[in-house]
């Protein structure tokens, strides 16, 4: 066979596995989502911010109770709606041109209450903005906490 053949039947091949496998530079960017449910009574607040060199190349995914709810990049929030008692929320960063997972999946479970709201707050650190600079300590690469919604609206 023709190597010239060969060639552009492995390239095909490969274009297409990766618009398969849903790589981030194909998916879409939601900044706002919400998991449908009968008993959705309780609200979920999430933003994300990123402290030291750029992060481009991530995607940090969400996950509620075991299903995918959107993304949250550097800058963004999420708002979910979520039924009252303990939820399960995961963050998993990963490679936005290959798919592969960076670190493990960042767990948090949250107890909501009907008609409740809650902030969280989702920092990822990077070289240099991984240091405080009023007293050196160094910052862990993510952090998922939780705010006040006076701290929340104060973020900007």
């Amino acid at each position: 066979m023709n190597i010239r053949i060969i060639r552009s039947r492995h390239l095909a091949a490969l274009s297409l596995t990766l618009v398969a496998a849903g790589c981030g530079m194909f998916s879409e960017s939601p900044t706002r989502a919400t998991v449908p449910s009968e008993s959705s009574n309780a609200s979920v607040v999430l933003y994300h911010v990123h402290l030291g060199t750029d992060d481009d190349f991530t995607d940090h995914n969400v996950y509620l109770n075991g299903t995918r709810v959107g993304r949250l990049n550097a800058g963004e929030e999420l708002r979910l709606q979520a039924a009252p008692g303990i939820n399960q929320l995961n963050i998993v960063p990963e490679m936005r041109w290959l798919g592969s997972t960076r670190q493990d999946p960042l767990k948090y479970s949250i107890e909501l209450t009907h008609g409740s709201t809650r902030y969280l707050r989702y920092r990822t650190a990077s070289g240099e903005g991984r240091i405080l600079p009023t007293t050196g300590t160094i910052l862990a690469d993510r952090e998922l906490s939780p705010v006040t919604e006076q701290e929340y609206t104060a973020r900007n």
